[in-house]
């Protein structure tokens, strides 16, 4: 058996030591702390100079493994350029870690340099330079760091990005005085003509260059998007987005005449200190940063649900397919497979600009930023990182945006050959792309934040209800057997144009519009928490609908109400009980309601069912 000897880092320790007591001048003693950490082969060299540093010198900040972590890299970024590292040496710490992870090539990277220290840019001011990609290309002697300046026209590379500038030489050195611009990106379309394993040309979409294909088996899929993704190779990512139909466009849900979340809500976001934390924006690169910031909460947001100006795609064609096999059932709240076998899929392939400075997974394109979801957000946001999850957003979003002009072709597939092609694994299931809110810690953070979402948590109510889409209400209340949320109503029942057709909706209802102050039975009714007060009159309602007992209990000198339908439990009001759930129903036998009390309770219930608007076909709202 091969046992790891521990690793000595003594002579790293002392150099460390030595270093540190010196009194240096801070970049020299950063640039010092990475050599000494470079010359250790070791991997965890970085981390355990932080433990030593943090443990040896507890009264100075800035050990962090992360950081020293960036030491590390950045002497290894600088130590064979000396011009980028004179340059490097004239600006602050935090400055250079927002260069460094900006992941610049070396031309910006000399133009960044020189714009922090000549005029004394803040991190934020350098950080919009970022954003807005505004970068003067040079290229400079090296010995007298002298640009020189003769106009001719050539192209070249920079940052990744196909761009024309005008360059110039003399001396055989190469300089560009003028500001970069991007030329459009290019997009290579398939052509209607090539031969790809039997996908066949059968149209075209929205223009001429854009063809549909259709494929009959894995195996053309597979070829058409590989030879996409081929001839693309230079141009940006190739992304995905599943449709049950095909549109004449792609225009995000805040662009359909829905609306969109205001600057309010997301300003509202950014001040939540908490928030900030489980988004990961309280980070030093990105701390403070205004743009950066409202562009990951809007992403978030469309990711789970609200009405946005961004777009979802994903880069699994899989996952695609299953938004194109599955549709949202209003009723049950599942994802349900459509069954016209003979129905056709449509997956969209589309290009994203992300030839482009990069800034944790937030990509900044001349017409768009780009956001790989499971670089940008913790992995405790977990739907995108089971969804494969990316968002594109126009720099200029309007009401009218569409994102139709970077799509690449179109693919139309029979919904039996698809629903064989995916199977029945766990992987490509509601369950694991949509995980619930006790799984999914993001999820459950934004629930907590919304108005009458199920979800009561001491969080500020900042969005306004039906924000974020619930999929999980069934995990709101209480329910002794799953098989209790098919229990059918004994009549029939709706509200306003929604038929009442289990437990599950009936709740949604309630949790919505029905559960007010004037249904409470108590004082104690708050918008934070609505169903508070509520147990007397909702069991009543639950009887009325559904059939079966009210039972009771004591708690905290009142009456708490539920239900028992053909034996099995269920609690609507349960969450009034947050902070001392209750699990021991099925030893309650105490039945109806209390004489003394039971002309006041049918009065709330009237009450909670005219604020509900619930009525049965053919009768008046009343219990």
């Amino acid at each position: 058996m091969n046992i790891r000897k521990p690793v000595d880092y003594g002579t790293m320790y002392r150099e460390l030591t030595a270093i540190l007591t010196q009194n240096l001048p801070q970049m020299d003693e950063v640039y010092a702390i990475g050599k000494a950490i470079s010359q250790r082969p070791e991997k965890d060299a970085a981390v355990a100079a932080a433990e030593f540093l943090q443990a040896n010198f507890p009264d100075r900040t800035g050990f962090s493994p992360r950081n020293v972590r960036r030491m590390r890299d950045f002497y290894k970024v600088y130590e064979n350029d000396q011009t980028l590292l004179r340059l490097a040496m004239k600006i602050g710490w935090t400055l250079n870690v927002v260069i460094m992870e900006a992941e610049l090539t070396r031309e910006p990277r000399i133009s960044c340099l020189r714009k922090v220290a000549s005029k004394k840019l803040s991190k934020n001011e350098l950080l919009e330079i970022i954003l807005n990609g505004a970068f003067v290309e040079e290229t400079v002697d090296e010995s007298t760091e002298i640009c020189y300046n003769i106009t001719s026209k050539i192209r070249i590379t920079a940052l990744g990005l196909r761009k024309f500038i005008d360059i110039s030489y003399m001396h055989n050195r190469t300089v560009c005085l003028l500001p970069l611009w991007r030329v459009t990106m290019k997009k290579d379309f398939p052509k209607k003509n090539n031969a790809i394993k039997g996908a066949i040309a059968i149209g075209t979409w929205k223009n001429e260059e854009v063809p549909i294909f259709s494929v009959s088996t894995q195996h053309e899929l597979n070829q058409l998007i590989g030879y996409v993704k081929h001839i693309n190779a230079a141009n940006g990512t190739v992304l995905y987005r599943g449709q049950t139909n095909n549109y004449p466009g792609l225009k995000p849900s805040g662009c359909r005449g829905q609306g969109y979340v205001s600057g309010d809500i997301i300003n509202g976001l950014m001040n939540d200190t908490r928030f900030q934390h489980y988004l990961g924006l309280d980070q030093p690169e990105v701390a403070g940063w205004t743009k950066y910031q409202e562009l990951l909460i809007e992403a978030v947001l469309q990711h789970y649900g609200a009405n946005t100006r961004c777009m979802d795609f994903v880069d699994n064609h899989w996952c695609a397919l299953w938004f194109g096999l599955y549709r949202f059932d209003p009723v049950t709240h599942r994802y349900v497979k459509r069954t016209d076998q003979d129905g056709v899929i449509y997956i969209y392939l589309y290009l994203a600009d992300t030839n482009c400075p990069s800034i944790n997974g937030v990509y900044i394109g001349e017409d768009a930023y780009t956001v790989d979801l499971r670089k940008a957000l913790p992995s405790y946001f977990l739907r995108p990182a089971s969804q494969h999850g990316w968002i594109v957003r126009n720099r200029n979003a309007s009401a009218n945006s569409d994102y139709g002009e970077n799509v690449l072709c179109v693919i139309s597939m029979k919904i039996r050959g698809v629903a064989n092609w995916l199977g029945d694994g766990l992987l490509l299931t509601q369950d694991n792309f949509f995980p619930d809110y006790n799984v999914d810690d993001g999820y459950k953070a934004l629930l907590s934040r919304q108005e009458r979402s199920g979800i009561y948590k001491q969080s500020g109510k900042i969005l306004p209800q039906d924000t974020i889409q619930n999929y999980h209400y069934y995990k709101g209340f209480y329910c002794s057997e799953d098989r209790g949320f098919k229990i059918a109503p004994q009549k029939v029942f709706f509200s306003e144009k929604t038929e009442i057709t289990s437990i599950i909706t009936l709740y949604e209802i309630l949790l919505k519009r029905g559960w007010t102050e004037e249904s409470c039975f108590n004082k104690k009714w708050s918008i934070e928490n609505p169903c508070v007060g509520q147990s007397p009159a909702t069991a009543v309602l639950v009887q009325r609908i559904f059939g079966g007992d009210i039972l009771r209990y004591s708690w905290r000198s009142r009456q708490h109400y539920f239900n028992r339908i053909n034996g099995i439990d269920i609690d609507l009001t349960s969450q009034e009980r947050i902070d001392n759930p209750f699990n021991k129903y099925s030893e309650c036998s105490r039945k109806g309601l209390p004489p003394k009390n039971e002309t006041r309770i049918l009065e709330k219930a009237s009450t909670l069912l005219r604020e509900a608007k619930i009525s049965e076909r053919g009768e008046p709202n009343v219990p």
